[in-house]
């Protein structure tokens, strides 16, 4: 594997690209990638829009930075687009709050 220079467009700065990397391994990058993004986004909106018991807002209506990595550390975990909302939910709250109690199952 090495680097090289590769001219997009005519009259444009050359543009460095990755040798000796496979285009299957390429497209599987670019939809994992894509992958991450939506399921990343569909978990900000159920973050937002939870609800507890009393039908109040769970969650600030806004996604903080330390919500936003933890969420995307969730949406990066094989499989997190299937996962239970409650267990995942339980995991950020104990994560963003500092919570020393165990998130899911435990008392």
């Amino acid at each position: 594997m090495a680097a090289e220079l590769r001219i997009v467009t005519a009259g444009r700065l050359p543009v460095m690209e990755l040798s000796g990397v496979s285009r299957e391994l390429i497209g599987w990058t670019a939809r994992r990638s894509d992958q991450i993004a939506a399921c990343l986004s569909e978990r900000e909106h159920e973050y937002v829009t939870a609800v507890d018991d009393d039908g109040g807002l769970r969650f600030l209506p806004v996604v903080s930075d330390r919500a936003r990595v933890r969420l995307n550390r969730i949406a990066r975990m094989p499989g997190a687009s299937s996962r239970r909302t409650l267990g995942v939910w339980s995991m950020c709250r104990s994560w963003c709050t500092g919570s020393s109690r165990p998130a899911v199952g435990g008392s």
